[in-house]
């Protein structure tokens, strides 16, 4: 009997050669091969019936190592003649590989159900992720052909030692699906439904809960589920379609729409984020934020529905933001600091909108800091709530009335006595509300002149240190008593505190005989000049430079001037 010689040192007679031909050799499993005819049976070309059985745990029936004995070594026919490969009718007529053509993983058939002693077949394709978009790094030359250790397509065997962390393998869950992340790559081993699958490990023995999610809160608790990927939403979709299994369902549900976060089936409803992504530049979230902050609170705090003194968090973790709001913001806050007055990019709180409601939350539910995490708002606006005391009132009087910054009275009164034209902006031009200088963290006020204010001699000016005044030409250019604590001039007979000899300034005197009664006999202003005749226009045009009114006017009735020349008067009838 003639033989020849075949793998493995089995001898066959050539009986046995021509028996072959029907895969019935000693070494073909027979429960594969009907013996009356010496095939497969009748369906055994579906995919569903000789794929599963080329794709389980390799035994004496089971496995790609059976389908070499007969298809041979490398798939392409073996004793049997018949080839795996370039098949148009069976696996592809461009696919030279005894599995159906890819996507292997996420297409009509999967790889992830091939049981991993079948590597040393595979590792006649993909050794090193060779025909794979996946690779090993790095690669194990020196192992034996397995599917977790380096050598074929993926990495070790198994998650690392400390996948357990859920801050580990949970990001990785969350992450955006692909060929090591997103909840579809865990059903790779752990099953569609998280039960278990091929890993034989259910997700929920850890959870807690039947979800591959820690138990709720899921966000607003220890985990957050804000900084899911959105593509993870058909996974999402096995539980909670509909909003089934949430708090929140969407209105009206859409039954024809794919699984979505934002588009009313799962969840939410057809709004997505309701701004543009990203939306970190202050200048962008900014004005929206001021204008009501409780539209924040919905998705950033961890409170998301709290009310008056909840001191909620900014903080939830959502896309980029680990720690949400305060990735840029102090913590216990959604605002900068400081966030006194109008400074750079419009951050000052004095454009706030919805405060009985917005500002409540961290400022106590009355604004006055109790149980709040926020200061009282009385420790700025001294006046009272702004709340009731709207606008320049919560702060300081019109003009300021008080003891203290920014409500202390100083000089406000005499001042704002002497005519309609004198306005916060005669001194405090630039700093008016909606400004950058105005309450600008500062404990004194800012102070600037109008030009119209100018001396003579040079530009006023305000010395902050001993609050006096110069250069104004109210003044006569002379600098002035301090502003808080200074003596008030007496209009009526300190006349030389503003006005000097001489023309250096504009309301200098310096026509007739003055410097010799005034400079040299010391005669006061008010022996001739009549106050009561003054004051009609004696502050008429201080933010001018002209003359309240003709000096002559003035002149002490009993004195009869008239052209130039006093009758009776001291030298009895002289020209002035």
């Amino acid at each position: 009997m003639s033989s020849i010689i075949l793998k493995a040192g089995v001898v066959l007679s050539s009986v046995m050669l021509i028996l072959s031909l029907g895969c019935s050799d000693a070494r073909t499993p027979k429960s594969l091969i009907n013996p009356d005819t010496g095939k497969h049976d009748a369906g055994w070309e579906s995919p569903d019936s000789h794929g599963a059985v080329a794709k389980a745990a390799a035994t004496s029936t089971t496995g790609f190592a059976v389908c070499q004995e007969c298809h041979g070594d490398t798939f392409i026919g073996g004793i049997s003649n018949i080839t795996c490969l370039n098949t148009a009718g069976c696996h592809g007529a461009s696919v030279s590989a005894p599995h159906s053509p890819k996507p292997w993983r996420g297409g009509t058939r999967t790889h992830t159900n091939t049981d991993q002693s079948n590597a040393p077949v595979c590792a006649l394709c993909h050794t090193n992720g060779a025909n794979s978009s996946v690779q090993p790094a790095p690669f194990d030359s020196g192992a034996a052909p397995g599917c977790f250790n380096n050598t074929l397509c993926h990495g070790a065997e198994g998650h690392a030692a400390d996948w357990s962390d859920p801050d580990i393998h949970g990001a990785s869950a969350k992450d955006a699906p692909g060929t090591s992340s997103g909840f579809a790559y865990c059903e790779t081993c752990h099953g569609t439904d998280f039960a278990g699958g091929s890993a034989n490990q259910s997700c929920f023995t850890c959870h807690g809960v039947s979800a591959p999610h820690s138990p709720k809160p899921w966000r607003d608790g220890t985990r957050t589920h804000t900084n899911t990927n959105s593509n993870n939403a058909s996974v999402c979709a096995l539980c909670h379609t509909n909003g089934a299994n949430s708090t929140v369902q969407p209105s009206p549900y859409d039954p024809t729409a794919a699984a979505g976060c934002f588009n009313n089936t799962l969840c939410h409803a057809d709004v997505g984020a309701p701004h543009a992504v990203p939306y970190t530049n202050a200048a962008l979230h900014g004005p929206a934020a001021k204008a009501d902050l409780t539209n924040c609170q919905a998705c950033h705090s961890d409170q998301p529905a709290g009310g008056a003194g909840s001191n909620p968090r900014f903080n939830v973790s959502i896309g980029s933001l680990a720690n949400g709001c305060e990735n840029c913001h102090a913590t216990n806050m959604a605002h900068p600091s400081p966030w006194r007055g109008f400074v750079t990019n419009d951050t000052g709180h004095m454009t706030a909108g919805n405060m009985a409601n917005a500002c409540v939350l961290c400022h106590g539910a009355n604004l006055d800091g109790v149980g709040g995490v926020g200061p009282a708002c009385t420790s700025c606006h001294m006046l009272g709530s702004p709340l009731t005391m709207t606008n320049c009132t919560s702060c300081h009087g019109n003009p300021p009335n008080g003891s203290v910054y920014p409500n202390a009275v100083g000089k406000h009164s005499q001042h704002s006595a002497l005519g309609s034209y004198i306005v916060c902006a005669a001194c405090h031009t630039g700093g008016g509300t909606g400004t950058a200088n105005h309450d600008n963290g500062n404990t004194t006020a800012f102070v600037a002149f109008l030009s119209s204010y100018n001396a003579k001699s040079g530009a006023a000016s305000y010395n902050a240190t001993n609050n006096t005044c110069a250069n104004v030409s109210c003044h006569g250019g002379q600098t002035t008593p301090g502003w808080l604590s200074g003596t008030v001039i007496d209009v009526n007979t300190q006349c030389t505190s503003c006005h000097a000899s001489g023309t250096t300034q504009y309301n200098g005197y310096n026509s007739g005989e003055h410097s010799l009664h005034v400079s040299s006999q010391g005669i006061a202003c008010d022996i001739c000049h009549d106050t009561t005749l003054l004051a009609v226009n004696h502050f008429t045009y201080l933010n001018t430079t002209e003359l309240e009114g003709p000096a002559s006017a003035t002149i002490m009735t009993s004195f009869n001037y008239s052209g130039g020349s006093c009758s009776p008067g001291c030298h009895g009838t002289r020209s002035w």
